[in-house]
């Protein structure tokens, strides 16, 4: 019982890491750049990127890093 429990156990950590995070980031060094120097709107385009439908993820990614500084 106890080396059933213990297998039970390493599958789940293992189905569970092979899971990947819906909140995980997604986007390239070049957009963590953005977000880096943006201050005090960094949060609210990380909320962006992460709420965005994967199907809007490539179109939100060009319009962060390709926003005038002023607005980043």
């Amino acid at each position: 019982m106890k080396s059933f429990l213990r297998y039970l156990s390493v599958l789940c950590l293992a189905i569970g890491s092979a899971i990947p995070s819906p909140a995980a980031d997604w986007w390239p060094a070049s957009t963590a750049a953005v977000l880096k120097s943006a201050g005090e709107h960094a949060a609210e385009l990380t909320r962006a990127l992460k709420d965005v439908p994967e199907s809007q993820r490539e179109g939100m990614q060009f319009l962060i890093e390709n926003m005038p500084e002023a607005d980043a």
